[in-house]
């Protein structure tokens, strides 16, 4: 008997003991990870949010110097809506700025959100480098204009965001031709007529500032979609394969008007010494008529004088009144591959692309959408301006082999110091052909 008893008291035991094994498991199972009862373990995309809200700080440099104030209003409505991520911006753009990009690129010292003009010598080349993060699959990617997202795509992938179109046109004081009886011309004659009739008043016709170099291409560019895209859309094509060139007809015609109204003398006095905000304040001021500037400089001039009354019209390059706009993706913004903070960069550029704060961004530097069938409430101007149009083309650039663009605005520049137009264009060919045997090597 005292063996039965013995027997199942040490079953009792056993089987106390297995039990208190089996809970201790647990507790060692649970200590390292597997808290299921009590505290389930976080999901990968938990731990993901939960590191997202670490606090981090990102750089932001862009080249739209214009629409400054704009973006940091854009980065504090982000930043209240993203606490922990914190936005350091630089914003003064230049001309140096793509020169100064490249270097800190190839030295991986680049901002993690980096303004990235569009086309071939920059956006492209820059993604072809592998210097850019693919957006391809960016949810607001597929509601973009396809023309516009070429500006910064490799074989089909995007690199780039294109977040506006700008046009150049004839930005005009209503108040100037309405005193002179004045009407927006429809030809080239008539508007250099029209620059007779304002100088013959007194009125400077046309402010211009060439003191900074990127804005002597500004009339050349106004005037080539009619005077030569028109006739031939593929002439770009023709410069490659070598069927045409600068120092042709085409060219030489465009250099020949341009060179009409600085002779004429319809410019302001000075326009190699006067800048580029100058020449926005001399229009602004109304001390000129008219200035030929892209649609990004709206808010600017009305920031200098709130009270003039501006219209918009199509440089009038033809003789018959059918007049292309030159018109471009003008802003685009794309994030450093090497950044360390991608998701966080990826964040403001949906953020960006959202329906209120992309309309806020175009209603307050006044530019025009790169988002299929996007409506904003325009400036009365650029209302005018977009009646207007019925065929552009891209801003010459985009099209062109690295270089040659910056060879180009220092002959006008020179141009307008007395250099004879061939020999610009001259340089010009040489350039393009250095490049492009370049391309093909």
């Amino acid at each position: 008997m005292k063996k039965i008893i013995s027997l199942v008291l040490l079953v009792a035991i056993l089987f106390s003991l297995l039990l208190t094994g089996c809970g201790s498991d647990k507790k060692v199972s649970d200590d390292s990870g597997g808290q299921q009862d009590s505290q389930p373990a976080q999901t990968q995309e938990e731990k993901k949010e939960t590191e997202s809200k670490e606090n981090v700080t990102i750089k932001f440099t862009h080249y739209q110097s214009e629409g400054q104030e704009t973006f940091l209003k854009i980065i504090e409505k982000f930043q209240a809506e993203y606490p922990n991520i914190k936005i350091e911006a630089d914003l003064s753009g230049g001309d140096q700025y793509p020169t100064i990009l490249k270097t800190k690129l190839a030295a991986r010292e680049a901002s993690d959100i980096i303004g990235v003009h569009p086309g071939l010598n920059n956006a492209i080349t820059i993604a072809k480098s592998g210097y850019l993060e693919e957006l391809t699959n960016e949810p607001y990617i597929q509601n973009i204009d396809p023309g516009a997202l070429r500006m910064g795509s490799v074989d089909g992938k995007v690199y780039a965001l294109p977040i506006d179109t700008a046009y150049i046109a004839v930005f005009y004081n209503k108040d100037i031709f309405k005193e002179n009886s004045l009407s927006i011309p429809k030809t080239w004659k008539e508007y250099t007529d029209l620059c007779e009739k304002l100088k013959q008043k007194d009125i400077v016709p046309i402010s211009v500032g060439n003191k900074d170099l990127w804005v002597t291409q500004l009339i050349p560019y106004a005037l080539a979609p009619t005077v030569i895209y028109k006739n031939n859309v593929n002439f770009d094509k023709d410069m490659y394969d070598g069927k045409a060139k600068f120092n042709g007809p085409e060219w030489k015609k465009v250099m020949d008007m341009y060179g009409e109204l600085l002779e004429k003398g319809y410019f302001n006095e000075g326009p190699l010494s006067t800048s580029y905000d100058q020449s926005l304040a001399l229009f602004a001021q109304g001390q000129t008529a008219m200035i030929i500037m892209g649609t990004w400089a709206l808010p600017v001039i009305k920031d200098l004088n709130n009270d003039i009354d501006i219209g918009l019209f199509v440089l009038p390059a033809s003789d018959d009144g059918n007049n292309w706009a030159s018109s471009a993706v003008g802003g685009m913004i794309g994030i450093f591959s090497e950044s360390a903070y991608k998701d966080e960069a990826k964040k403001f550029l949906a953020f960006f692309m959202r329906d209120d704060i992309y309309r806020f961004y175009l209603t307050e530097t006044k530019n025009f959408p790169t988002v299929k069938g996007f409506v904003v409430d325009f400036d009365p101007a650029a209302q005018e301006l977009v009646s207007q149009v019925t065929n552009s083309y891209n801003f010459l650039d985009q099209n062109w082999p690295a270089g040659v663009q910056d060879v180009f605005l220092r002959g006008y520049q020179e141009f307008f110091a007395g250099k004879p137009a061939e020999e610009v264009l001259a340089e010009c060919d040489k350039e393009w052909e250095a490049r492009v045997k370049e391309l093909n090597q």
